[in-house]
């Protein structure tokens, strides 16, 4: 009996980024070879165990999923972390790759995306100390 081979392979090329509110990046996705059609690649994104995490009002994703097109081994995951006037701590996010009926996760799977504070004080949420 013949041993199936595995699908594409789908990675992360860079497997973390840091961007202040009202910045934008591009989180890179990478085939391990062309396909003859085009691609679909599903992903989540979700806080980090631990870690503050971003609400939905913090950031926006341009296109869910991703789709990589036919004879190309490469796409992007546009990444928008919205402003807002609220102190906040670093905030920390996980995009993770999920297997789907074009592809398989391979083992670049996640990108931490941390969003930096950028309105004042880095004691978000935190009292002035009497003196």
């Amino acid at each position: 009996m013949p041993t199936p081979t595995p699908g594409p392979r789908v990675n992360v090329v860079t497997s973390q980024v840091t961007l202040g509110e009202g910045f934008e990046t591009d989180i890179w996705i990478e085939l391990d070879a062309p396909r003859p059609t085009q691609t679909r690649v599903d992903f989540t994104v979700g806080s980090v165990h631990g870690q503050p995490g971003a609400s939905p009002d913090d950031y926006e994703i341009a296109a869910s999923p991703i789709v990589i097109p036919a004879g190309s081994t490469r796409a992007a995951i546009r990444f928008l972390a919205l402003h807002d006037d609220r102190v906040e701590v670093e905030e920390c996010l996980l995009l993770s790759l999920l297997p789907g009926a074009d592809v398989s996760p391979g083992p670049r799977a996640d990108a931490l995306v941390l969003i930096g504070n950028d309105d004042g004080s880095d004691d978000a949420g935190r009292e002035p100390l009497d003196r």
